[in-house]
């Protein structure tokens, strides 16, 4: 019965989340860097005054660092949202290799070359294999800017 496993009864039919049952280290945690749901990373209860947003680093709640942060996504504006697959490197994975990219740093878990969040702040990599914006970083001969290239691969 879904009410015994949610206590914020939400308006969708399909549970997008972690619910109040599921195994410690999964609730309230959200976002593609956590183990998805039937294939689909978790989000947050829209419905839930308390934990409506999820922050860049994978948790669900109602702050300013779970809903206006870049990376953040605030579900109860954004039910529909869907998560892009991740191609850059993220805490979740290895910390040291956050904001590193190109063919000449280590691979990712899926055995990818790392790109550069297009969506955030650091969207180009260098040369030299670190992800950043301006010249330096996105107009360089072999500097890649995933925000204008997003579907780029090395």
């Amino acid at each position: 019965m879904l009410i015994l496993k949610e206590p914020i009864k939400p308006s969708q039919s399909k549970i997008t989340w972690y619910t109040s049952d599921a195994a410690d280290g999964k609730r309230g945690r959200c976002g593609p860097q956590i183990p998805p749901i039937d294939g689909t990373p978790a989000t947050c209860n829209p419905d839930d005054e308390k934990a409506h947003c999820c922050s860049n680093g994978g948790y669900c709640g109602n702050t300013k660092e779970h809903c206006e942060c870049v990376g953040c996504v605030d579900f109860s504006k954004a039910r529909d949202f869907k998560y892009k697959p991740v191609e850059w490197w993220t805490y979740a994975e290895k910390p040291a290799n956050v904001g590193r990219c190109g063919p000449d740093t280590e691979r990712l878990p899926s055995g990818k070359i790392a790109k550069c969040d297009p969506d955030g702040e650091a969207y180009c990599c260098s040369r030299s294999g670190y992800c950043g914006r301006g010249s330096d970083y996105c107009e360089c001969l072999g500097c890649v800017d995933f925000k204008k290239h997003p579907d780029y691969e090395y």
